[in-house]
């Protein structure tokens, strides 16, 4: 993602996500790009604002702004990991998840107004403060400026995702492994993993997150699972454990993916076929 004539000659660091939209706050918008390609660019040892533009956006999370006026795009904000270079050579992006902007009332930190988090093929998550993502090399000895790093175990495809009403938590999905789930800690300012799922899962896609009217008690986690089709778990964890909820056998569906949700039902994709599971008639 290299800006025309600049100082850079480098390329790549394409948006793709694994399927998760952008994510929208206001007039903000923020997404992830993968690796690039080229050398550095202005990236080389020295730490940068991540509030100065820089001409090539590889291995980023990013946000620009939208003038309500003009429509006009405008740079306001990255964060670059401290070694993207080894990334990129090993074709680790972080572009294989979007950006979550977690409930601001649920996950309170002080002096952070919102709490973003984003994570790539490596399984290093991301937390940071949605309004100073962190630059480059701004943290102690060099090292990332974020707030905290939680871990994914086999890497984060398609996002993280969160539910505030109990807990609150965040789910990681991860490809051939369980979905770890991490707690938040308002006193701490932190997360802590307190539960997995049984078993390995195959979703590449993230996962998502209902509740009846917000109630507690009632929130699912809902995963497109490569080999299993639809899989679902009660949302608030057990003993360390998420304990799954028995659903009718569905096809094994295709990658990149989240269930999608409208009457009463929830719909799936398997190759060319359209799934759906929820009430008859």
């Amino acid at each position: 993602m290299a800006a025309p004539g600049g100082p850079d000659t480098g390329g790549g660091g394409a948006i793709w996500q694994s399927g998760q939209a952008m994510a929208i706050d206001g007039n903000r918008f923020y997404f992830t790009t993968g690796n690039g390609f080229g050398g550095p660019g202005e990236l080389t040892t020295q730490p940068r604002n991540g509030k100065i533009p820089i001409s090539t956006l590889q291995q980023a999370i990013a946000s620009f702004r939208v003038d309500p006026t003009t429509g006009r795009l405008t740079p306001s904000d990255y964060f670059v990991p401290h070694d993207f270079e080894a990334l990129n050579r090993i074709d680790s992006d972080i572009g294989s998840s979007g950006v979550t902007l977690l409930d601001r009332n649920a996950f309170k930190k002080n002096g952070v107004p919102r709490l973003a988090l984003a994570g790539g093929k490596r399984g290093n998550v991301f937390v940071m403060n949605a309004d100073n993502l962190g630059g480059f090399k701004n943290g102690p000895g060099g090292q990332d400026g974020v707030l905290q790093v939680i871990k994914a175990p086999k890497g984060l495809y398609g996002g993280a995702s969160s539910y505030p009403v109990e807990g609150p938590y965040v789910y990681l999905p991860s490809p051939k492994a369980p979905i770890t789930v991490f707690k938040w800690d308002s006193g701490a300012g932190n997360f802590t993993q307190v539960a997995e799922s049984p078993g390995e899962l195959g979703g590449r896609g993230g996962a998502v997150i209902t509740s009846l009217d917000g109630k507690p008690g009632t929130g699912v986690v809902w995963v497109s699972d490569l080999n299993r089709g639809l899989v679902a778990f009660k949302a608030v964890p057990v003993n360390g454990k998420l304990v799954e909820i028995p659903l009718p056998k569905t096809l094994p569906v295709t990658k990149y993916q989240r269930p999608t949700f409208g009457n009463a039902r929830v719909y799936t994709v398997s190759g060319n076929t359209l799934i759906a599971v929820g009430r008859p008639g």
